[in-house]
Order: C-alpha cells, then sequence, then structure tokens
C-alpha cells in the first residue's frame, strides 16, 4: 500500500531478529555447552511453494535474507526452502545472506524430500506444501501440528553398539534387557555383528512409542498448555487441550537416534580390522575394550582403530 519504505520494513524485520534474541532460558551449563549457548529453537522459514505448488518468493524472502546477514544473530534460525521452480535470483540472495552472517544461516532445505517426508505420515499435498522448520530441522504445517511431544524416548546407538558387542549386557550395570546373540569373542563374521545390532535396536526401538504415549498422557494431565492450544488450529473449536492429541490436527512425537556417526565408524572398524584384514581378533578387540585400551599394546590398536579405518562424514560408500 505505500505505508512505509523498504527500508523501514527492513528495520522492523531486524528489529524482530533482535527481539528474539533478548528471549533467554536459563540453563545448565553442560547444557549451555551442549548446545553451544542459549537457543530457544525460534525459526523463520522462507521460500518454498504455495499450497498449490507456484513458487512463494516474494519480497519479505529478500527483506529477511538481507536482515539476517546484516544482524548476523544466532536466532531466529533462518530456514531456506528449495524446489525446482525457486529462482536463481533468491539462491544468490540466500548465499550472498549465509556469507555475510558467517555462522551457517540461511540452511537450505529441499521441498522434494519436505513434501515427500509429510505426505508419507498422512498430510496433505496441500498442507505438506505449506511446511515450515520447527526446531532444529523438523518439517511440520505451521498451526495444524501438535507440538513435539515425547523426550524420554531419545536412544543412543553407540551404547545399542556396545550392548550389541557384549551379549545384551550392560557393561556399566550387568543389567541384559535383552539377551543378546554372542560377543565380540564369539561373533565369526561382520553379518553377525550386524544382526546382533540390529537385534538390539529392533528391541529399544520398539519401546519408543511406549514411553511417547505415556509423557504424552502426563503432560495432558500435569503440565496442559492452554495459551499454546488457543494458537493452533480446531483446538478452540474442539475445546482439548493440544497436549491431549487427537484430530484433526497432525501429531508430532519425536524420537531421535543420537551416535549416528560414532556407531557408524564402530562398525566399519569392526568389519574392516577384525573380518576383512584380520589385524585385530574378536576377543583382542573385546579385551581392549574392557580395560579402555590400557597399556602398550592397548594404545597400539585404539590408533590402528582411529587411523587405519574410514570415517563417517567423508562421502565414503563404505561407512
Amino acid at each position: 500500500k505505500g505505508d512505509i519504505t523498504r527500508e523501514k520494513a527492513l528495520e522492523l524485520a531486524e528489529c524482530l531478529f533482535l527481539k528474539c534474541s533478548e528471549i533467554n532460558k536459563i540453563r545448565r551449563w553442560s547444557d549451555t555447552q551442549h548446545l553451544t549457548g542459549y537457543p530457544m529453537f525460534q525459526t523463520v522459514t522462507l521460500g518454498g511453494q504455495t499450497a498449490e505448488g507456484a513458487d512463494a518468493t516474494n519480497e519479505l524472502t529478500y527483506l529477511f535474507l538481507e536482515a539476517s546477514g546484516n544482524m548476523r544473530m544466532p536466532q531466529p534460525t533462518v530456514a531456506m526452502r528449495v524446489h525446482g521452480g525457486t529462482p536463481e535470483e533468491a539462491l544468490l540472495a540466500a548465499v550472498r545472506s549465509l556469507v555475510a552472517h558467517g555462522g551457517g544461516i540461511p540452511g537450505f532445505f529441499s521441498d522434494d524430500v519436505a513434501v515427500s517426508m509429510l505426505l508419507s505420515i498422512g498430510v496433505s499435498l496441500s498442507d505438506a506444501r505449506d511446511w515450515s522448520v520447527m526446531g532444529c530441522a523438523e518439517p511440520q504445517v505451521m498451526g495444524k501440528f501438535l507440538p513435539a511431544a515425547g523426550g524420554d524416548c531419545h536412544f543412543n546407538l553407540l551404547k545399542i553398539l556396545e550392548l550389541a558387542l557384549n551379549n545384551g549386557v550392560n557393561p556399566n550395570t550387568g543389567l541384559q534387557p535383552c539377551p543378546g546373540r554372542g560377543d565380540l569373542s564369539t561373533f565369526q563374521s561382520f553379518d553377525e555383528v550386524w544382526q546382533a545390532f540390529r537385534q538390539q535396536m529392533d528391541f529399544y526401538a520398539g519401546l519408543s512409542p511406549l514411553l511417547s504415549n505415556t509423557t504424552c498422557a502426563v503432560f495432558a494431565e500435569l503440565n496442559p498448555c492452554p495459551f499454546l492450544s488457543s494458537l493452533l488450529d480446531y483446538r478452540l473449536e474442539m475445546g482439548k487441550d493440544a497436549t491431549e492429541a487427537g484430530g484433526p490436527n497432525y501429531h508430532n512425537m519425536v524420537a531421535l537416534a543420537y551416535g549416528v556417526a560414532s556407531a557408524g565408524n564402530g562398525l566399519a572398524a569392526i568389519k574392516k580390522l577384525v573380518f576383512e584384514e584380520k589385524r585385530i581378533s574378536g576377543p583382542e578387540l573385546k579385551e581392549a575394550l574392557t580395560a579402555d585400551f590400557s597399556g602398550q599394546r592397548g594404545e597400539v590398536l585404539r590408533q590402528l582403530l582411529v587411523n587405519k579405518v574410514p570415517k563417517f562424514g567423508n562421502d565414503d560408500d563404505y561407512v
């Protein structure tokens, strides 16, 4: 309408970046270090498509990219949705913003991947095209997704590998929730290692929905969110808190597996050094792990495992 100039609009956008960074949640120092600061996981999603599939890039896309580059703030996180019809000018503006910011913002997200992912869990096509990033990198539809629930069902892939290599026994506690298929001293092939890993994974991943359902029930009873619920579609008409779940909102349970790179490195090291090159025997590796690589021979084995095997993250199909 011409009520304000572009310069004034840019200033307002920059003020929003400042305002988001004023909000703080005091966390324990260990959490602060792990999260590299005090993020509130607020996100601005730019670009992408309309619900009808047309390109959604507009003047605000460029304005917010410029604001992000100017302000160089750690939050809000800026997410740039990219699809086949994204204008080259918008991609270049996003790259310029990335360079100006200097901190890895904006992130680039593929519409092809996100839309397909949402369709696979029952989200309609028009809603899936209207997705935005929630938190770190989770695609969801504004106003229609229930808040992320769970939190007690994240599992550690590296711990699962440790259990698999010890017949399902936790070396720290001696407990064996899921009896295994042997240990490093008994496995005769890498396939046996892999099947033991899969067995433990299946067992612990199977607990995830049980834990999530329990958490959601407790949240609904003890920690309702009336203000949040009022901002979501359908909840006021239904008269139900968001924590009580139920359609037509989409559910958004989150289950995360940590240690992907470390578990991949561990499996690759075992496959290569124990079963392919036979530079370390299974019983010898088990003994070294139990002793935390103590002694001269232990250090020799540790150096082999660190330096003589391929590593995750190097575009190596072997890992």
